[in-house]
């Protein structure tokens, strides 16, 4: 019996300690997985052998409790990134603001042709330009000769930039909206009249048919 006891009390801390391994092998994991994503380097940073580290990357990916850990982290890491790169609703509208309302013409001198030194223009200004391309190449000979540029100025798709703030203001929808009264009793016969109309132009745009 006492032979029995002895090996009961050994066996207990031995599971104990197999289960803080574990555990420590886990926020291991999740660490390194954090860093650099490759879930087969963090098993073998959390102390997994070369030759199981791809199994048993793959296998805590799938656990329970590493993969809320991993999505709490993730989530907290693209917040601050936001935060620090000062990423905010406005920042995106205004942006697309700036899209939506770039004008050639602002990149023009007086004569028709494209400012020389667009450096010396706001960034605000200039916000709206995807490209610039800026060619030379020489003509003519003797005292004739003479260099001539070429400048194209490639704006964003200002049409975008409308459609998706549009789509922000709500100013247009895909799918014909309309609200339904609790009970066709409270309508008068002229608003069921409405009502039918608005049904039977949202089947027909559907292309479902008519009502009759």
């Amino acid at each position: 019996m006492e032979q029995g006891t002895q090996k009961s009390e050994r066996g207990s801390p031995s599971g104990t300690q197999q289960v803080g391994k574990l555990r420590q092998r886990q926020a291991l994991f999740i660490q390194s997985f954090i860093i650099h994503g490759n879930a087969t380097k963090a098993a073998r940073a959390a102390g997994y052998s070369e030759k199981s580290a791809k199994t048993q990357g793959s296998r805590l990916l799938k656990n329970e409790h590493v993969a809320k850990e991993l999505d709490r982290l993730k989530g907290q890491a693209d917040e601050a990134a936001l935060k620090r790169n000062e990423i905010t609703e406005d920042f995106v509208l205004g942006g697309l603001k700036l899209y939506a309302s770039g004008n050639i013409q602002d990149f023009l001198d007086e004569d028709g042709r494209p400012i020389a030194n667009l450096k010396t223009l706001p960034r605000d200004v200039t916000e709206p330009i995807a490209e610039v391309t800026i060619k030379c190449w020489t003509e003519g000979k003797g005292e004739e000769k003479h260099t001539v540029t070429e400048t194209k100025i490639r704006m964003e798709d200002r049409q975008r930039a409308r459609e998706l703030l549009g789509k922000k203001l709500k100013l247009w929808t895909d799918k014909t909206e309309f609200s339904m009264p609790t009970s066709l009793e409270e309508l008068s016969d002229e608003q069921l009249k409405q009502l039918v109309e608005r049904l039977r132009k949202s089947v027909a745009d559907k292309g479902a048919g008519s009502i009759h």
